[in-house]
């Protein structure tokens, strides 16, 4: 058959040729099955199972062991109190033991220098030294003071202790006109380090905690911005403080320092941690406690008596709770 023709062939047409030539058609046969079943041409007698090392190193991976959690061991009812909101909090395993209106947005007065140290301590080292400037706070009634006057050269360290202890609105607009950007800058990086800690009901206008209507925090926020406050050494040595005699860099001014918190040194196991206040937003407080390696932390805000109240919520706390073991669970 001519070549142009045999293109054109269908199989059929191709496999009845084949068979017509019976010499054409044995030949064929002996060479398929020739080549089916040629050692070493199956693809599964050639594939290999031979276990090889793989190609990464395969490392245990360890979980840390969850933190002990506070459970409810009595009957004895929860606090009331008189503040607006409330909350009691583990530190350890941030386990919520209390609450009351937790996210409810309220004028957070002073305890907004909590940020502000932490801001602060973010850009400055401690032992660097700041000018002050004029303090615009110095005309209200609400504002507590460091002490400093315009020119006053103190060190970060020492302002930290003026803002944290006497609750120093100049100590805290020191820190923030000192800013690479000013104010505006300062301002900006507190809201920026809320929504990093995704403190979701808080938002900043200034430094100092002055009444501002946009200004604003929940006690679960404050509970949260303590837990991670209280990890820097020098804010947990400052807040735990109840009074201090700091210089100016050159030793020649002094700062008579005391702590507000009438907790510290009166209630077993309280260091620290802010107060707060102004008449519109109430008695504000912030606690930290730590007995029997439990550490807990209690906010009050827009509160009759703080230092009662707090001092309540944290008795409650320790005497109702047992802490247990996640791990020793049974499944």
């Amino acid at each position: 058959m001519k070549k142009n023709v045999r293109q054109h062939l269908s199989f059929k047409e191709f496999f009845r040729e084949l068979k017509a030539k019976q010499i054409h058609y044995s030949l064929f046969v002996i060479i398929f099955f020739f080549l089916l079943f040629l050692p070493g041409q199956n693809y599964y007698q050639t594939l290999g199972l031979v276990e090889k090392e793989p190609l990464t190193w395969q490392t245990p991976v360890v979980l840390p062991s969850p933190a002990p959690y506070p459970v409810k061991n009595s009957d004895e009812k929860e606090p009331v109190l008189t503040a607006e909101a409330a909350i009691l909090m583990d530190v350890d395993s941030q386990v919520i033991m209390f609450a009351k209106n937790a996210n409810k947005t309220l004028l957070p007065a002073s305890t907004v220098k909590l940020m502000t140290a932490i801001v602060a301590l973010e850009k400055f080292n401690p032992d660097s030294v700041l000018t002050a400037w004029e303090s615009v706070s110095e005309s209200s009634s609400d504002a507590a003071l460091m002490g400093l006057k315009s020119g006053d050269r103190v060190l970060v360290r020492n302002i930290l202790y003026g803002l944290l202890l006497n609750s120093g609105a100049d100590a805290a607009e020191t820190l923030s006109q000192n800013y690479p950007g000013g104010k505006t800058a300062f301002i900006e990086a507190m809201n920026n380090k809320a929504k990093q800690l995704h403190l979701a009901n808080t938002h900043y206008i200034n430094e100092t905690g002055l009444d501002d209507q946009n200004q604003y925090t929940s006690v679960l926020d404050l509970a949260r911005l303590t837990t991670y406050a209280l990890r820097n050494h020098l804010i947990k040595q400052i807040v735990s403080t109840r009074e201090l005699v700091v210089v100016d860099s050159q030793s020649q001014k002094k700062y008579y320092l005391k702590n507000i918190n009438k907790l510290l040194g009166v209630v077993f196991g309280v260091d620290g941690v802010k107060t707060g206040y102004t008449q519109n937003a109430g008695e504000c407080l912030i606690t930290s406690a730590q007995r029997n390696k439990r550490h807990l932390v209690g906010v009050v805000l827009k509160s009759q008596d703080r230092f009662g109240e707090s001092h309540e919520i944290l008795e409650w706390g320790f005497r109702n709770h047992a802490w247990e073991n996640f791990a020793s669970q049974a499944w």
